[in-house]
């Protein structure tokens, strides 16, 4: 599927329904961003999903699984039309979840779950960051960050 249908999109700092991505919104996930570039800095993200394994269908709940691995590149806007990166990292073997409703050729995405097994740190431009933390953060955060995520998927 992934040789067939181009799976790398940018998120803008201001694509999410009531959220704007920003160095100091980044601080909490990559300590030290904020510091180095500034506060609220705008921050798009790249994502570059790499591999989809152990896709199921369930046709009890209408609920899709999988595992992917995907890289995210964040990319701080340090001057009108210039952008920087600041972190790459790679999340591996994400197990995950959601529905589709379909409505008129609409589909409308719901995840339901996200869990990053592992993490690998590729660049970071301000410092040193932590795999393990980041694992967790990136866990955390997405629970969280589900309700801002699914309305801009729909």
């Amino acid at each position: 599927m992934l040789d067939v249908i181009n799976a790398e999109f940018t998120v803008k700092y201001d694509e999410l329904p009531g959220l704007e991505i920003t160095t100091s919104v980044l601080n909490i996930l990559l300590p030290g961003i904020e510091d180095y570039y500034g506060k609220g800095k705008p921050v798009d993200v790249n994502v570059q999903v790499q591999k989809i394994s152990d896709f199921t269908v369930s046709e009890g709940d209408s609920e899709m699984a999988g595992k992917t691995t995907f890289q995210l590149e964040f990319l701080v806007h340090t001057a009108p039309g210039i952008t920087e990166n600041a972190a790459t990292i790679t999340i591996v073997n994400t197990d995950f979840s959601f529905s589709a409703d379909i409505d008129n050729l609409d589909i409308a995405i719901n995840i339901a779950k996200i869990n990053v097994a592992n993490v690998i740190v590729n660049s970071c431009a301000f410092g040193s960051l932590s795999a393990v933390k980041l694992r967790l953060e990136i866990n955390n955060g997405f629970r969280l960050a589900l309700k801002f995520i699914n309305p801009f998927l729909a």
